[in-house]
């Protein structure tokens, strides 16, 4: 109750809340609201909306001000911001998760290409040398294929997982 109002709004901003200048530009325009920071008889910062309007009572001008703390509207914002924030990353990590599982579709294709060839070859094959070569390719496709599935399943946020069933 001893402090005056300039005792209990910060000026962070340098807006001059409460100057001469402030007061002459409420005259001219004959309202204001701005946002600025209060501090409360413990010393708490907090937020606050302060509107001021311009009127006549009684023939004299008049200043009503009110000061309103928008602390839980500032938190509201907060989590708003941060839901779309989380929003968009979700958005993004399922678009990262489309285009991987189509790339692994397609990659997977190539190597079941080189696999089936491989396999194949690999039937016919009576050279020790070349057969080695071919063994090579097959292991090193069988790697492809499960670096695709793991890349699928880190895009996804999955775990991999395999699934055996009677043809």
């Amino acid at each position: 109750l001893e402090m005056s109002p300039q005792d209990l709004i910060l000026d962070p901003e340098g807006k001059g809340l409460g100057s001469s200048e402030s007061r002459q530009n409420l005259r001219r325009l004959g309202k204001r609201t701005v946002e600025t920071l209060n501090r409360r008889k413990n010393n708490e910062i907090f937020p606050v909306e302060i509107s001021s309007s311009l009127f006549e009572f009684h023939g004299e001008a008049m200043i009503l001000t009110t000061v309103r703390d928008i602390t839980d509207r500032r938190q509201s914002e907060k989590e708003r911001s941060d839901a779309v924030k989380f929003a968009a990353e979700q958005e993004k990590y399922a678009l990262v998760g489309q285009v991987a599982g189509k790339m692994a579709h397609d990659f997977n294709n190539i190597l079941g290409g080189i696999m089936g060839n491989t396999e194949l070859s690999l039937m016919d094959c009576r050279e020790k040398g070349i057969r080695e070569n071919l063994e090579i390719i097959l292991e090193q496709t069988l790697r492809g294929k499960n670096l695709t599935k793991n890349l699928v399943a880190f895009a996804r946020d999955q775990e991999p997982k395999e699934e055996f069933f009677k043809i």
